[in-house]
């Protein structure tokens, strides 16, 4: 089953920059579709994963992006 994110900020237009905490990979890309806006993402996830190829997450205005499992 997949895992939905359920956060008021998700989906805002105005939203640059955001640091989230134990989160899997479905999560990560929902983050990506519901801001389009965003500017800077940095993400801790729950554990060593492997993220999904760069074709399925591209983002026209991410600029800085940095993980950590």
């Amino acid at each position: 089953s997949r895992a939905t994110v359920d956060a008021p900020w998700l989906g805002s237009t105005s939203l640059r920059v955001l640091r989230l905490n134990q989160i899997d990979e479905l999560i990560f890309l929902d983050v990506l579709r519901a801001c389009p806006n965003l500017i800077e993402l940095k993400i801790d996830f729950l554990r060593s994963t492997n993220l999904p190829e760069e074709n399925s997450f591209r983002h026209q205005k991410l600029r800085r992006f940095r993980v950590n499992f």
